[in-house]
């Protein structure tokens, strides 16, 4: 009854502040080379491909890098945990092999979509609850 609701309700307060002290928003600086895409649980085939965050005013982060055959970048605002990229992503319109084309549409596209992302272990995750898809990027030394 009402006591467990209680209960899982201060248990959902106390994980989000658990999460939001342990994610430091400078740890996203840097560069990150793509580890893998998922979309819906399942991996995908995924290309060479990188990407690099700078700091930005405020709360904001630039992001760029190469998604396969083009190169883009974009702001990505950055509060706790949330993630909202903004809509100036600006990306060069090369065409490459289709597998790469389909990579990088899918590429951008969790990038620009995303709702979170997280940084543990000099691994960073972005993805989208809303989409099912994730991007895995590994530090890139």
């Amino acid at each position: 009854g009402d006591f467990m609701k209680f209960l899982s309700v201060v248990l959902a307060g106390l994980s989000l502040m658990f999460v939001s002290c342990s994610n430091n928003e400078s740890a996203l600086l840097g560069n990150w080379k793509t580890m893998g895409y998922e979309k819906d649980g399942v991996g995908q085939p995924i290309c060479e491909s990188e990407l690099i965050f700078e700091k930005g005013e405020g709360d904001i982060f630039i992001a760029r890098g190469n998604s396969g055959v083009n190169s883009f970048n974009g702001e990505i605002q950055i509060k706790g945990k949330s993630y909202k990229a903004s809509e100036n992503f600006a990306s060069t319109k090369m065409m490459g092999d289709e597998t790469s084309m389909e990579f990088e549409n899918a590429f951008l596209e969790c990038l620009i979509t995303a709702d979170y992302y997280e940084v543990k272990n000099d691994v960073l995750i972005i993805g989208s609850k809303a989409n099912n898809t994730f991007l895995k990027f590994g530090r890139n030394s």
